[in-house]
């Protein structure tokens, strides 16, 4: 008798299909949270993605899960806040972990784990095996505000290695940056020159009716008036000469 492999039903693959799905879009979020960001309230740091404002002053800083932006507006405050994603450990790169190293680590706070800055304390290493999993130990001091001094022991898979990479190269922050240091570009109102060009109109209607005025007065006294013109400019002057 035959036998032969029952084909996969429709809602298993659909299932299939769907946690496949899923995991692409996991994984496509997890590569755009390139850099991760410093809470203030409690110093934490998360995976994020920036962006540009829209308005061009300050960077939106949206974080990998629901919470609520963030927004940075100075340069300052960027460089203290953000920096390139920092990697779990891989393989034997616990090694690699001297004392003094500064790393990020896990805390646990109810109700869930958060990430800290901690140094490196000392390690306690146990040999590797390709059937266990590492079972380093290490022993870290907390400098983040609140537990500065503090000391735990965590495991290698509670640490996280800090990117080498500088965050002034991200093309956002270059960006960010350069807005800041743009001089605000203003469109200057022609009224001004306007108003000027009235007022010279005016003042050349003022100086013919003096002179008009003054030739008037001359005809009635016998008094030559002369009128000199220097560099576009009417200068009135009275010659003290009598007809004859």
């Amino acid at each position: 008798m035959d036998t032969h492999t029952p084909a996969p039903s429709p809602k298993s693959s659909r299932g299939r299909r769907g946690r496949q799905q899923n995991h692409r879009e996991r994984r496509r979020v997890e590569m755009e949270l390139e850099l991760e960001a410093m809470r203030k309230h409690d110093f934490s740091w998360h995976p994020c993605r920036v962006s540009l404002r829209s308005s061009g002053v300050g960077l939106i800083v949206e974080y990998g899960t629901n919470d609520t932006d963030d927004c940075i507006v100075t340069k300052e405050e960027a460089l203290s806040r953000l920096r390139i994603r920092s990697t779990p450990l891989h393989g034997d790169e616990c090694s690699l972990l001297r004392e003094g190293d500064r790393v990020l680590a896990t805390r646990k706070s109810p109700p869930k784990s958060l990430f800290f800055d901690a140094q490196v304390e000392k390690p306690l290493r146990v040999r590797h095996s390709k059937k266990i999993h590492c079972r380093c130990m290490f022993v870290v001091r907390w400098i983040h505000h609140g537990r500065e001094g503090e000391t735990a022991t965590i495991p290698s898979s509670a640490i996280m290695k800090m990117s080498a990479e500088c965050i002034t190269l991200h093309p956002t922050i270059v960006a960010f940056f350069s807005s800041l240091t743009t001089p605000n570009h203003c469109t200057i109102s022609p009224l001004p020159t306007v108003l000027k060009g009235m007022d010279y109109e005016r003042d050349v209607l003022q100086l013919e009716k003096q002179i008009e005025d003054i030739s008037n007065a001359a005809d009635s006294s016998g008094i030559k008036v002369s009128e000199n013109l220097i560099d576009g400019d009417v200068l009135p002057y009275v010659v003290t000469s009598l007809y004859i």
